[in-house]
């Protein structure tokens, strides 16, 4: 397995990815109905999503209903 340098993934690596685009979670919303269309999950249930950065599919998953948390060795992503 690969290792990954927890030093690449810094406050600034998230916000300029953020700053890139008008609306940082947009592109996320395809994604999630996807998602949604091939898993099925249940709204009654509860979604971890492990690795999730800043939480971008976690924000369309919560839009559509969903109980979600997310994970990540981050900690800079996720105080995003």
């Amino acid at each position: 397995m690969k290792r990954i340098n927890k030093s690449t993934y810094t406050r600034d690596y998230f916000e300029c990815h953020s700053r890139l685009l008008k609306d940082p979670y947009s592109y996320q919303t395809k994604r999630v109905k996807n998602i949604i269309q091939h898993l099925k999950p249940d709204k009654k249930g509860i979604i971890l999503e492990a690795g999730c950065g800043s939480g971008g599919v976690l924000f369309e998953l919560k839009k559509q209903g969903f109980s979600v948390y997310g994970i990540d060795f981050s900690y800079d992503a996720v105080s995003i």
